[in-house]
This record gives structure tokens, sequence and C-alpha cells, in this order.
């Protein structure tokens, strides 16, 4: 069961850790540490990598109706460096072309679990509720996912602006850096909206983890693929490199333990 915000910024994130395991100053700490002790390889090895952390908290879950939350969290870091050429004029407008380089600062994917104040430990890596939330994380974590978002946030491209021919020299950084924003601003929301529609899709399917999927790979296999990314309405696409969405092996490997529940 997912209910998932999403947050980017084209600033560099501040510096953070995280290892599955709340700070000793949580008061939740001893109950992580006693879930995590039990935990299998594969999924302590998926909290380390969806830097999750972990919350009892029943009244998220009662305003949700639900029993379990896993909420998702991405932030990207870039710096833009742009060159520009006149293409034309035509009366009171110039029109131009930029060039665009984005740098990759950083990109990190984050989650939070949470599960109700009663929820124990004991055979807590059998409940079908916590090993439900953990295929969200294991969705959000798909390498597909990260070759996605580097193509979607950095690399090069090519942009015309158009600037008012009086006062233009003072209009130009300006108007190209607003430009920049915008897209940013476009590709963070499709960003979110492709996870968000990746973890409703498994919701959907399993009845928020109520009922098994009767074909997991063939699930795991058709996210994040072209068809997936056509059916989602603004998704910018043409900046998607089609390896970047192939169910290759190392993706395969990732799922491989969720293929049975």
């Amino acid at each position: 069961m997912a209910q998932d915000p999403v947050a980017a910024t084209n600033n560099p994130p501040a510096d953070s850790a995280n290892n599955g395991t709340a700070a000793l100053s949580d008061p939740d700490a001893d109950r992580v540490l006693s879930l995590l002790k039990e935990a299998p390889p594969h999924l302590l090895r998926l909290i380390d990598r969806g830097k999750v952390r972990w919350s009892f908290d029943d009244r998220p879950l009662k305003e949700a109706r639900k029993q379990g939350l896993t909420k998702f969290q991405y932030e990207v870091g870039h710096r833009a460096q742009f060159r520009y050429r006149w293409l034309a004029s035509s009366g009171s407008q110039y029109r131009l072309a930029a060039s665009i380089a984005y740098q990759k600062l950083s990109f990190e994917m984050k989650h939070e679990i949470i599960l109700s104040e009663f929820f124990s430990a004991q055979g807590a890596w059998k409940s079908r509720l916590l090993l439900h939330e953990f295929d969200h994380i294991c969705i959000s974590t798909d390498p597909r996912v990260a070759s996605i978002a580097e193509d979607l946030f950095f690399g090069r491209e090519r942009l015309e602006v158009v600037v008012d021919a009086e006062g233009y020299q003072q209009q130009v950084q300006k108007k190209i850096e607003e430009e920049i924003l915008e897209k940013f601003e476009e590709r963070k929301a499709a960003f979110g909206k492709m996870l968000q529609e990746a973890y409703d899709r498994l919701d959907a399917l399993s009845q928020h983890g109520l009922q098994p999927i009767e074909d997991r790979k063939k699930l795991f296999s058709e996210l994040f693929s072209h068809e997936f990314l056509k059916a989602i309405e603004g998704f910018p696409l043409d900046r998607i490199d089609e390896k970047s969405l192939e169910f290759s092996p190392a993706v395969e490997m990732h799922y491989e333990p969720f293929f049975v529940p």
C-alpha cells in the first residue's frame, strides 16, 4: 500500500546517511534493530539501497485507511551550462537557440515505511503486509528507474527562446534560466507520476497486498517499458534511450528474489 509524495531539487541535496536503522535518539531504534535482526539478506540489501527509514504511527494509516504505507522521495542535483546563438528576428522579437548541458551532481531515492504502533517484529518477515511494502521499494529501486532519471534530468538538449528586441541583451540569460527551470519542473512531475503509476499498478493487481499476483515476473518486466511510459500522459518519452528500458539480466537479478511472494 503506497502513498507517495515526490520531492526533488535542482540544487545539490544535503548530506545524509541511512542504513535502514533508526538514529540512536529515535524512540523506535530498539524496535527497528530487533526487526532487522531477522530480516532476510536480500531485504537488508534493499533497505540499504533504498535508504529506508521506519515509522510506527497509526495516525497516517488511519487517514489513508490502510494498514501500511510506503512513501518515496527523490533528490536530484544538477548544474546547467548553456551557450546560445541568434536564429532570426521578426519585428519586435528575436529568436535564439540555446544548447544546454546538464551536469549531474546527484540522484538519490529514499523511502519511509509506516507501520502500526502495534506491529510486532515476531514473524514480521512472513507478513504479507510487510513484504508488500518491500515490493514497492523493489520497484522504485529498479535499475531502470535510475537510468530513466539519468536520461530525463542530465545530458544535453536544445531549446529555442524568444525575447523582445528592446533590451534583449538583459533578457537572454533570465529567459533561458526560466526555460531550464520550467523543463526541470515538468520532468520532476513526470518522474514522480511514473513511480506513482508503477506503485498503483502493484496495488491494483495485489489488492494492496491482500492477494498474491499470479505472474510477478510479468508485472515487474512490464513496468518502465516503452509501452508503460507511453501510456503516461505528458511523459517526455523522446528523452529516454530505449536501452534504459530493457529488462536486462541486471534488472532481472534485482527482481529475482521477488518473483515468488
